[in-house]
């Protein structure tokens, strides 16, 4: 009989074959040809030294998928920003606040593919004059999660071309001072960034479109 083979999750987006754990009455030889293929196969990510930096991890990430997965869209909010609106939650957050309301959001492989026709839908919806958007909100998660970065560029630079006078916004848990040469291509063609982590201690309701004071809303258009 040939050997059973099963997929093994290897990180984010990367699977793998591994045979199928020999049963207690396998030989001794062959306990050993099923560690040496395993060992053999495994993901590069699995060898990596310990004190590999977070940055250099995130880059990793960034150059392997241009992909992104989404939570939840609504193609008519008027909670998230001024006006009637499409508003995106995409998935992977890399802060973690205390007090999140949306932790589900967290993981980058949680929710559904961000698909090209979702976001032929995004912009079919913000050019709908049945029902006229002020624009596009972009949340999450964070949209500016290194992982989310090439798919929302795409995005926000389609909206700016094919979508003329809608607005975009978009909350990040980044500041607006520390954001990479990637992040910043994102935020050269929004309107409007509300920066910085949820602070739960600082959390305010009478605030507008922030959570918490030390969030920043900065207005760039």
């Amino acid at each position: 009989m040939g050997e059973a083979h099963r997929l093994i999750w290897q990180g984010p987006g990367c699977w793998g074959l591994a045979l199928e754990p020999p049963t207690r009455s396998c030989s001794p030889a062959l306990l050993s040809k099923h560690k040496r293929y395993n060992d053999r196969n495994k993901h590069p990510s699995h060898n990596k030294p310990q004190d590999v930096n977070k940055r250099q991890l995130l880059e990793r990430v960034r150059k392997k998928t241009n992909t992104m997965n989404y939570h939840q869209y609504y193609p008519i909010d008027v909670v998230n920003g001024p006006g009637t609106r499409c508003t995106l939650f995409v998935a992977g957050c890399l802060h973690q606040c205390k007090g999140c309301y949306n932790q589900s959001t967290w993981r980058l492989d949680s929710g559904l593919p961000f698909t090209p026709q979702m976001e032929e839908q995004i912009l079919a919806d913000l050019n709908d004059r049945r029902i006229p958007r002020q624009g596009l909100s972009l949340s999450g998660g964070d949209p500016l999660h290194p992982a989310n970065v090439a798919a929302v560029l795409q995005l926000v630079k389609r909206v700016r071309a094919e979508c003329p006078g809608k607005d975009i916004w978009l909350w990040t848990g980044y500041k607006l001072g520390e954001l990479d040469s990637q992040q910043q291509q994102v935020v050269d063609q929004i309107n409007v960034l509300i920066d910085g982590k949820f602070v739960q201690e600082l959390k305010d309701p009478a605030l507008i479109w922030r959570g918490s004071s030390n969030q920043v809303v900065h207005k760039l258009r």
